[in-house]
């Protein structure tokens, strides 16, 4: 992975770790779908270590991009997270 990126929220750029970068590139290909957060473990983190490694960077996550009360991530009970793309311009 890259050392990360940037992307703009409301005018604010914002960094991401190459972690954070992952997991939101991979919701983002999802394309509005539910994503499962064992798939998230496999696919974003290689299916390695410790599976509650999805919950600390989606906190990481949710911390960086969900200010001033907006939704970004949401979780849908029993099928996964699902980001709401129109809150997140690359």
């Amino acid at each position: 992975l890259p050392d990360g990126t940037d992307l703009l929220m409301d005018g604010e750029r914002i960094h991401l770790t190459p972690g954070e970068h992952a997991l939101l590139a991979r919701l983002v290909a999802a394309e509005g779908k539910p994503v499962r957060r064992e798939t998230l473990h496999a696919e974003v983190f290689g299916g390695k270590g410790d599976p509650g490694i999805v919950n600390v960077y989606m906190h990481y996550l949710r911390r960086k991009l969900e200010r001033n009360g907006r939704r970004v991530i949401c979780v849908m009970r029993g099928q996964g997270y699902i980001l709401r793309t129109e809150e997140v311009t690359p």
